[in-house]
Order: structure tokens, then C-alpha cells, then sequence
């Protein structure tokens, strides 16, 4: 990001990369203008310089100031600006090289040189600098966009730091690990080769967690020891170290410890003796407790992986499945579950639990937190990490729901609230099936992990609200549109009526009987058509609706009484209406016709022995539930009256129900 110059007439954004379209967005966007770079690099090349020479011009401290000053930022949005600091687009582009500090030089010397060798493409972490003067990590994502005789870099920026800042104080707590590692006593072992017996001194066992003495004994024994995914591989070494074909190995793996549970050691071994001939005789290892420092990198790479997928199309509940698994696969002998939690009701809900009984779903689906103490629910109340390391040992307070968590086969359960801000908005649970404490490492990971869950969490919510907004923009202009196609439809069709109606109404003056039914006939289906007109034309909002106070528990029992009557004898009105019912301010004809079509349309649907149930009653809504209905800006949080048509039918077919609120729409 560089200084915008003092004026270029040719530098105008093109309509693409409007300051609507780019506020759309809702990640921070740059655009520079790469023409006089890209002249610079094809003016060197016709000097005879190539790719080569140019790279190391680029290098070159003095030239740096040059290309930046024909790199000029030419437009950001809201987005940017708040990330750098400044109040708005105008002040950051004015402000555009205090932004660079000598962090961030190198990273735009990679950026120079990726477009000398003609990538399109381009990313890296580097370092800027906001408004205030402070430092702050981002990733950078920059794509060549051409449009016309005009090159631009767009590029996109993500604030890293927290990431950053965490991966650091991660990574030194791995340094210190290996230090504590290496500096450490090891484990020792001894083979003999020829007997095939294996000893392993005291701190072997205690590392293992195994009495002394216990694990001494055949080789054989020994290897049952190792992780079956791991087994192997140090079948492989300990061959060629028995044949001499190897003469020392360093390998991790698996092995089974004491309590139930695979830790990871690195196993260090050597021919320590060999015969006259050269045959091995004895083997000598150490072994060292590596699982914090491998355990670390495997859940950093699965944060980085599902980091990832909020770029992607999976699901939420896809997104949550990835880590649940990732999660399980990493620790053994465990098993997930991600819930998602309802602030507002007080409820879990299903998000992901891949390995565990479809019980568990049935009963977290719904379930209210404070009908019975869970330690999912404690979590979620004191905002902090909860656990029970054996279910037989568990406070009194979750008695009653031992019963369900044994049945599924569950020893114990650590508990991490996934919060964003305030809220919040799951829980990350951990089921151990050898009842254990986590260590510590293990709570720091889980409360990393239940980060990243939120994340995901938090970027779908993000998204569903765009979209719901979206779609309730179009349906507002598509709603005017007809508004106003049926005003006019309607006005020509009244002044057809009028003269209709006149004109039937001298025929049945007459003195002549012959014309009197007919006429009457017609005098009928014009006021029906009349009656339609005036619909057309309130919902145009040329005719005022006529709304007074309504039961609409009577209105749903007359309109079941007009349907019924019409429907095949088998088919089943199921009547759940609340009584005494608030009264609701509306047009009766108006809401008794998009009552009788729920229940025609549910009628029609089913089979003739099928099931129509409709029921009334009040909902307390809520700001993000209001969110969900097509005229969400004309309603206001809190109690509703509602009218439900349910019928067990084969529902709408997908393309038809994207058009089921349109008016006047008819299959």
C-alpha cells in the first residue's frame, strides 16, 4: 500500500470496483493502480534487462521509493479504513504511506517481484501500520484485475494479530517444552537380539505410567504396546536394526500408557554390541516424551485447515463436523461434540457430533439449560472451562444426568464455552472414554479450538444475515413492482365492470322475462369481479383496507367449515386453536382468503386419507427472529398471534416456493 500521487486523470475506478459494491464486502479492500509498474518492468525488458536483472534492481534499497511512487492506492472501503484506523476512505488514502514501516518493505519488494515475474496472484502475512502509529500483523491477498487499458491490484486484508499473537506465545511454549525435553532424564531400554528380551529401566516405566519392573520381557510383548496405526513402522526399524541393515533409528510413535491412553514418545536406538562377525547382539534406545510438542503441531494444522474453510462453500454444520473429527483424531480415546447454544431461549442445539450415539443429538436438540444441571451447561454459565474427570466420581448437582451419559458409553467430559464478545454461542465438549484429567496443554488446545469454533460460528451468522437482508431487498422491489402492475390492471378492469354492471342492471328492468336470469347472472359475476378489483387495488394502497379487531381462531374455524365441505370425506381437519385468543387489527376478507388458500393448497396435497392441522396461538419474537420473515420491517419484537397450516403432504417443490409470496402467483 503506497501514497496516492496529486492527481491523474485516468486513475477513476472503473464501475466494478464502485465504493457500493466494495462497502458490500465485508473484509477490508484495496486498490492500486499497477500501470506505471508494469510500464516500468516492460521499458526494462525492451532496454534488453531480463526477469533476473530485474529482480535485483527490485532488491535494491534506493529503488524501492521509486516504484512506490508510481504504485499509487487509488480507492478502499469503510472496511479498510477502519482496519488502518482512520475515519474515513479519504483520510487513509491521503495517509497512504504512513501505513508502511520498515516491516513491511519486504513483503512489497515479494509482491514487486511476483508482478515482474507475471503472476496474477499473490499472498503473504506482513506488517502495517494504523493511524495511531501501532504495528499490526495481516494477510494480504492481491489479485491482477484488468479492464480495458487500465491494470489494477485489488487486494484484500485480514487483521491477524490476535492469530499471530497466539501462534508466538504458542510457539514459545513449544521451545520451552523442547527445551524441558532435551534437558530432561530419558527413558532407557536394552534388547538383547538373539534371546529377544527386552528391559527398560525405572523412568521408562514412570514415563508409561506402569510399575517398575512390569514391561520387562519379551520384545514381542513390547510391541503391543504401540498405537495399531503406528505398529508398522516400528516393526520396519526394528527388523533392519536386528538384521544390521540399519545401524541406529530415530522415530516417534504411539504407546499405550498405563491408564488406558496413547501418549507420543520419540524413540532414539542403536547397535550397542555386535558379534565377531558383525551380527547385532544388543540394541540400546531412549525414549522421550514428545506428545505435548506433536499433539501442539497436529491441532495448529487443524486450525489452520479449518481456518480455512470459512473460504469454502461447506456448511456450518460441515465446517463443525471437520473439527469435531479433527479433534477425535488428534487426541485418541475421545470423542466431540460441538453444541450451539441459544442465548435468548436458553437452549442447545445441534451442531456436530460425528462419532457419538444418536441419542446424544435427540436429547441436546432443544434442550433447555435450566431444567438439569449438565456440564455443558455449567460451562455456558460460568463462561469458563468445566470438567468432570470420571462420571463416578461427579458432584452430586449431575446425578441425574450420569444415567444418560453412561448409556452412550461416556467416562467423563471437559466443557469449553465458545464465546464471540458477550456470547455466548457453543459449547466445545470432549468426551475421554479412560476417565483422565486434561492436562493442562490439552486445556490450553481446547480453549484455542472452541476459538476457532466460534470463527466459524459467528461467520456463518454473518452471512445468513446478509443474505436474509438480500433476499428481503429484492422481495420489496419485486413487491412494488407488481404494486403497481395491479393498480393499473385494476383500474382498466373497474371501468369495464361499470358499464358490465350498468348495462345488466337495465336488462332487468325490463319488462321482457326471457333476459332476467341471464342478466342477473351476469350482475353476479361482475360484483365478484368487482370484489377482485378492489382487492387488486388495496394491495396497489389505492383503497384503504377496512381493518377492525379480529379473533382469528373464529376466522380459521369458518373457513375449515367452507373447505371441509368440498374435501374427500377421509381427510382429517385437525383443529388446535387457542382460546381466548388476542385480537389481531386486520381486513377480514382480506385475511379469511390467504386462510382459506393455506388450507385449500393443505387439502389438495395430501392423500385422501390425509391430515390438515391448523393452530392458532401467540409467539414472543425476537430481533433475529424477525429477521427470517419476508416483511420483517414492518413488525416489531415481542408477542405475536399466529395461524399454522401443517399438513402431511409432500410439500412445495423448490422452484415453486421460491415464489409463494409473490402476489397473484398461482401454480
Amino acid at each position: 500500500m503506497n501514497r496516492q500521487p496529486e492527481s491523474d486523470a485516468n486513475t477513476s475506478v472503473p464501475d466494478p470496483f464502485s465504493a457500493i459494491t466494495m462497502d458490500v464486502v465485508n473484509v477490508a479492500v484495496l486498490i492500486s493502480d499497477l500501470r506505471g509498474v508494469l510500464s516500468q518492468f516492460e521499458t526494462m525488458r525492451q532496454s534488453g534487462m531480463t526477469n533476473e536483472e530485474i529482480v535485483d534492481w527490485i532488491q535494491l534499497d534506493e529503488t524501492l521509493p521509486d516504484l512506490l511512487a508510481i504504485f499509487p492506492l487509488i480507492e478502499a472501503n469503510k472496511q479498510a479504513a477502519i482496519i488502518f484506523g482512520y475515519p474515513t476512505v479519504e483520510d487513509l488514502k491521503k495517509n497512504a504511506a504512513a501505513t508502511v514501516v520498515p516491516e513491511t518493505l519486504d513483503g512489497i519488494r515479494d509482491y514487486l517481484i511476483s508482478i515482474a515475474h507475471g503472476q496474477r496472484d499473490f499472498e503473504s502475512d506482513n506488517v502495517y501500520a494504523r493511524r495511531d502509529g501501532t504495528k499490526f500483523h495481516c494477510r494480504v491477498r492481491s489479485t491482477r484485475v484488468d479492464t480495458h487499458s487500465q491494470q489494477w491490484a485489488v487486494a484484500t486484508i485480514m487483521d491477524i494479530s490476535d492469530h499471530v499473537a497466539v501462534g508466538q506465545r504458542l510457539q514459545r511454549t513449544h521451545d520451552r517444552q523442547n527445551v524441558a525435553i532435551e534437558t530432561s532424564k530419558l527413558g532407557i531400554w536394552d534388547v538383547d537380539v538373539r534371546s529377544a528380551q527386552v528391559v527398560f529401566d525405572r523412568r521408562y516405566h514412570r514415563m508409561l505410567g506402569y510399575p517398575d519392573g512390569q514391561l520387562n520381557g519379551p520384545s514381542a510383548a513390547a510391541r503391543e504396546l504401540v498405537h495399531p496405526e503406528d505398529l508398522e513402522n516400528t516393526r520396519t526399524w526394528g527388523r533392519q536394526l536386528a538384521a544390521g541393515v540399519v545401524s541406529q533409528i530415530d522415530d516417534s510413535h504411539r504407546l499405550k500408557c498405563g491408564d488406558g491412553n496413547y501418549r507420543w514418545f520419540r524413540c532414539r536406538a542403536e547397535i550397542s554390541e555386535r558379534s565377531d562377525d558383525g551380527a547385532p547382539l544388543h540394541l540400546v534406545g531412549t525414549l522421550a516424551d514428545v506428545d505435548a510438542e506433536v499433539v501442539s503441531r497436529q491441532l495448529l494444522n487443524l486450525e489452520r485447515e479449518v481456518l480455512g474453510l470459512l473460504a469454502s462453500e461447506l456448511s456450518l454444520a460441515e465446517s463443525l463436523r471437520h473439527l469435531a473429527l479433527g479433534i477425535e483424531s488428534v487426541w485418541d480415546n475421545v470423542k466431540c461434540a460441538i453444541n450451539l447454544h441459544d442465548p435468548e431461549r436458553g437452549t442447545l442445539h445441534e451442531g456436530a457430533a460425528p462419532s457419538l450415539d444418536p441419542a446424544y443429538l435427540e436429547v441436546v436438540d432443544g434442550f433447555v439449560i435450566a431444567d438439569l444441571p449438565t456440564v455443558c451447561g455449567r460451562s455456558i454459565e460460568r463462561r469458563a472451562f468445566t470438567c468432570i474427570a470420571d462420571l463416578n466420581d461427579a458432584p452430586p448437582e449431575f446425578h441425574e444426568i450420569l444415567p444418560f451419559y453412561k448409556k452412550l458409553g461416556l467416562q467423563g467430559c471437559w466443557s469449553v464455552p465458545v464465546q464471540v464478545g458477550e456470547q455466548v454461542l457453543a459449547t466445545c465438549c470432549v468426551f475421554p472414554l479412560n476417565p483422565r484429567q486434561p492436562t493442562d496443554d490439552e486445556r490450553i488446545h481446547l480453549e484455542r479450538l472452541a476459538q476457532t469454533a466460534g470463527l466459524l460460528i459467528e461467520a456463518d451468522r454473518q452471512a445468513s444475515q446478509a443474505a436474509s437482508f438480500d433476499l428481503q431487498l429484492r422481495t420489496k422491489d419485486r413487491l412494488e413492482s407488481l404494486g403497481k402492475l395491479a393498480g393499473g390492471i385494476a383500474h382498466d378492469f373497474n371501468n369495464l365492470l361499470t358499464v358490465i354492471v350498468a348495462n345488466a342492471e337495465l336488462i332487468q328492468i325490463q319488462p321482457d322475462g326471457n333476459v332476467v336470469e341471464p342478466a342477473s347472472q351476469i350482475s353476479s359475476a361482475a360484483r365478484l369481479a368487482a370484489d377482485l378489483c378492489k382487492k387488486m387495488l388495496t394491495y396497489a394502497g389505492e383503497v384503504p383496507s377496512q381493518l377492525k379487531p379480529l379473533d382469528l381462531s373464529e376466522v380459521a374455524t369458518e373457513i375449515v367449515r367452507i373447505v371441509r365441505s368440498g374435501s374427500p370425506v377421509g381427510v382429517d381437519f385437525n383443529m388446535q386453536l387457542h382460546e381466548p385468543l388476542p385480537p389481531v387489527l386486520a381486513d377480514h376478507a382480506m385475511i379469511s382468503q390467504l386462510i382459506l388458500n393455506l388450507v385449500t393448497n393443505a387439502a389438495e396435497s395430501v392423500d385422501p386419507q390425509g391430515t390438515v392441522t391448523i393452530s392458532t396461538g401467540t409467539e414472543i419474537l425476537r430481533d433475529e427472529d424477525l429477521q427470517s420473515f419476508f416483511y420483517s420491517d414492518s413488525m416489531t419484537p415481542g408477542e405475536h398471534v399466529f395461524v399454522r397450516v401443517v399438513d402431511n403432504g409432500d410439500g412445495i417443490a423448490p422452484e415453486v416456493a421460491e415464489s409463494i409470496f409473490d402476489p397473484f402467483f398461482t401454480t
